[in-house]
């Protein structure tokens, strides 16, 4: 083999050790450890209400992305059904829902904008972010029937944190990005009336 082919093969070796090594590494570091639904509350009173938490939602890596402007959105669903002993479960509802959060440099504040109440709100401090952003709070379900007494019927939460779409060119930019994207698991909550 020529010298300059042996150099070339040698340094794609070195290149591809690195690259395996960083893929190997960067998904150990960046997730959230355990993050999930808890503090799962169904408020009865017309209109039936949820409130949860999502914890261990935001790590460094996440607050840094945040923080040099990359905006990024928590997607929330919430499934209602009837339990049906001997049957199939009646199904109750879908409710798909946004918290969405963008730094704004110039003012220095966080940008906050939640879906299931159409507010949009401004914040300096990075735990009153974190906490609007990972809340749920007395969140108005409406259920395709009216629930009734005696009856068991189960909700299930589940949260998805992803950077904001961008335009096609700066997805390329925000390559490693994809490395903190977050699924929690279904959260299943049962009670009867």
């Amino acid at each position: 083999m020529p010298f300059e082919l042996k150099n070339i093969l040698k340094k794609l070796r070195v290149i591809a050790f690195l690259f395996f090594s960083f893929l190997l590494i960067v998904p150990a570091v960046a997730f959230p450890a355990d993050a999930g639904i808890e503090d799962v509350k169904i408020g009865l009173n017309p209109p039936v209400q949820i409130s949860f938490i999502v914890k261990n939602a935001f790590t460094k890596d996440i607050e840094e992305a945040i923080s040099s402007g990359i905006p990024v959105s928590f997607t929330f669903i919430v499934e209602c059904r009837k339990i049906r002993r001997f049957w199939f479960d009646g199904y109750l509802g879908r409710w798909v829902f946004k918290h969405t959060v963008k730094y704004d440099s110039l003012k220095e504040d966080y940008v906050i904008s939640l879906d299931e109440s159409k507010k949009v709100i401004r914040t300096r401090d990075l735990n009153e972010m974190e906490k609007l952003m990972a809340t749920g709070d007395s969140i108005a379900l409406t259920p395709v029937e009216p629930l009734k007494a005696g009856r068991q019927y189960e909700c299930r939460v589940k949260a998805e944190l992803y950077p904001v779409k961008m335009p096609f060119l700066f997805n390329y930019v925000r390559f490693f990005s994809k490395f903190w994207d977050i699924d929690t698991s279904w959260y299943t909550y049962r009670f009867t009336l």
